[in-house]
């Protein structure tokens, strides 16, 4: 339950509004090996019943008209999937050879109670994903893999059936669901290769493509008489491509410098582009997509793992959002998210083989930064305070303990 103080126009409205969320269902996992083959299989069902109320704490009613008593129309969704893989491995010019079909069922059956509201219509969703993976030890020094995967987005109870607007009797704004909206789909591609050909020294180096079909999102028609601060309903609003590529490796300092047994040096770094197009052919790049980032660890660890400690620096390119179709956004100028560099110092202590001490002193030079993916598109009368307000934490120092038993 939330309590929500809500002022417009100078006057305060104090409102509870509840959210109930019920689960029930039943999962099924199995697999079976045979001499060249693994299965594996299963079967879920399950029902999701959803509801919403909201009060007036000024006089304790329930606000009765569907646009003003809760964010979600009263529904129930139903879910039945299955999925099957089978890894079959196999030998190629006497290396190994491994291939992995996989396909995924799904059906939701969305059914709203629109007793007072017919907008909102019962949904039914099915979908087939197949997806493939391979992989082939070239040389004993030298795996390689690649994978496809088709993925499947449902529209969510809330993005079908959403419904909310300001005060009934004078609403400044809307946001509605839509139930017209299609699954988002994606077709997802990743190649890799690993190297491990001079002792002491893992090299991997990953590039992926997806290519996305129908955002979704919500879509701002405009001011009208009624909804002069806006009417927002969730569309299918634009496609998009997302490519990139990582690469990390490993040096165990131990076998090149005499005396250093457990000591290591590990360095991964990636970058990540996109564009989208929207259903009027407009593109743009896609603001979801993050900055550039490498990190680099030197790390010790005791021969028996009873301790060990790594100093990590990480650095983070910097970036400026723009319009982005895939989404909607106002037209405004946005803030310029400058990169950082930070370092962070950890230690572990398994002080038994039942508990394990974890502490690690954070950004220990105390520098002050910000997370794109935080702030990067924030929109406002003055986005450079609500920026400096949404700075990452200083200096800290986080501990924890873990039981195992």
């Amino acid at each position: 339950m939330k309590s929500l103080r809500q002022t417009r126009y100078g006057s305060k409205r104090d409102f509870s509004t509840t959210y109930k969320e019920k689960n029930t269902g039943i999962k099924f996992d199995a697999s079976k090996n045979l001499e060249q083959q693994t299965l594996k299989y299963g079967l879920a069902v399950d029902q999701k019943d959803y509801s919403s109320t909201k009060v007036d704490l000024r006089n304790g009613a329930t606000l009765p008209t569907l646009y003003q008593d809760g964010y979600l129309l009263d529904s129930e969704l139903k879910r039945y999937a299955a999925y099957f893989s089978d890894e079959i491995r196999l030998g190629l010019f006497g290396r190994d050879l491994t291939l992995t079909p996989s396909l995924r069922f799904e059906r939701q059956e969305y059914r709203p109670d629109s007793s007072s509201y017919s907008d909102v219509q019962a949904r039914d969703f099915s979908y087939v994903s197949p997806g493939f993976a391979a992989s082939y030890q070239f040389t004993p020094e030298n795996y390689s893999y690649f994978k496809y995967t088709r993925g499947t987005r449902i529209p969510s109870p809330t993005e079908i059936g959403g419904i909310y607007q300001t005060t009934a009797g004078n609403p400044s704004y809307i946001v509605i669901g839509n139930s017209n909206l299609d699954e988002e789909t994606s077709d997802a591609f990743e190649i890799g290769l690993r190297n491990t050909s001079i002792d002491g020294i893992k090299f991997d180096v990953t590039g992926f493509y997806t290519k996305y079909s129908d955002f979704i999102d919500y879509h701002n028609y405009g001011t009208t008489l009624q909804y002069p601060y806006g009417y927002y309903r969730a569309e299918n609003l634009a496609n998009a491509e997302i490519w990139g590529g990582e690469l990390s490796t490993r040096i165990d300092l131990g076998q090149f410098i005499p005396h250093s047994d457990g000591f290591s040096l590990s360095l991964v770094a990636g970058k990540t582009k996109g564009t989208a197009k929207n259903k009027d052919g407009l593109k743009s790049g896609v603001n979801s997509v993050q900055p550039e980032k490498g990190s680099l660890t030197f790390t010790y660890d005791h021969p028996d793992k009873v301790f060990g400690l790594g100093l990590t620096a990480t650095a983070v390119g910097d970036k400026i959002a723009s319009k982005d179709v895939s989404t909607y956004q106002d037209d405004v100028e946005y803030q310029h998210v400058a990169g950082y560099a930070v370092f962070d110092l950890s230690a572990y202590w398994n002080m038994n083989k039942f508990t394990k001490l974890n502490v690690a002193v954070n950004n220990i030079f105390d520098k002050t930064y910000w997370n794109y993916a935080a702030v990067g598109t924030i929109t406002g009368t003055n986005q450079a305070t609500l920026i400096d307000r949404a700075a990452e934490p200083g200096r800290n120092i986080v501990a924890s303990v873990e039981f195992k038993y």
